[in-house]
């Protein structure tokens, strides 16, 4: 009996802080549905070799044609076979127009060559929108803007 107020006052703080525990995903998820954090996991993704699932988060923040979609894939994969799969990536440019438009500039890098993924984020009302990117492995793209 003499350890019931203890007890009491432990579940007592716990369930005050309860409230503050649940609301904090929401929070956490609003601070990182950010084009850095977008474009971080496609490239965690491609690092770690799952190109499918990189390539899913990658065309889950806009609309595309199929065709440009399957390009851009072919491409990618070419890269894999020709050079292995990649080592590193690196963010190389990371620039805001106002506070609606970002731009990022990551490149991937694979054992002989980088291959550059640039990409132009919108915010909308509805959240950040991958409004348009381009891959490339043209290593001049890489220094211009």
């Amino acid at each position: 009996m003499r350890h019931l107020p203890a007890a009491l006052l432990c579940l007592t703080l716990l369930l005050t802080t309860l409230p503050a525990r649940a609301a904090a995903p929401d929070n956490e998820s609003w601070q990182t549905d950010t084009p850095r954090s977008h474009a971080e996991s496609v490239m965690t993704a491609l690092l770690a070799g799952d190109a499918k699932k990189g390539f899913a988060v990658l065309f889950s923040k806009g609309r595309y044609p199929q065709n440009t979609l399957e390009k851009i894939q072919f491409d990618y994969f070419q890269q894999v076979n020709q050079q292995g799969p990649p080592i590193a990536y690196e963010l190389i440019l990371d620039r805001k127009a106002g506070e609606s438009l970002v731009r990022l500039k990551y490149i991937l890098l694979f054992k002989t060559m980088p291959y550059l993924f640039d990409l132009y984020y919108y915010h909308t009302t509805g959240g950040w929108t991958l409004k348009t990117f381009t891959m490339s492995r043209d290593v001049k793209q890489m220094f211009g803007d």
